[in-house]
């Protein structure tokens, strides 16, 4: 089991992923990605590069498992909800 120091958090599995800045946790780096948004080299204003807030991941179709774990919402097909 791994913890997050910060938030206390803790996971287990070979892919998740836990965000450093807003201490989410995701299925992996599909998920992690998703859950970014704005551009690598802009640092101030709307395109500054940040973590989507639960609201707006849940609009983008990504929901929790029943861990509390963030998924992309589809699983690899594209079709159905990803369990994992």
């Amino acid at each position: 089991m791994t913890t997050c120091a910060k938030c206390n958090a803790h996971w287990t599995g070979l892919r998740i992923e836990h965000c450093t800045v807003c201490h989410q946790t995701f299925t992996g780096a599909t998920a992690g990605d998703m859950h970014r948004t704005g551009d690598h080299s802009v640092f101030e204003g709307d395109d500054r590069r940040r973590c989507l807030t639960a609201v707006e991941m849940r609009e983008k179709g990504m929901v929790r498992n029943d861990r509390g774990i963030w998924t992309t919402g589809r699983n690899s097909d594209g079709g159905g909800t990803w369990w994992l």
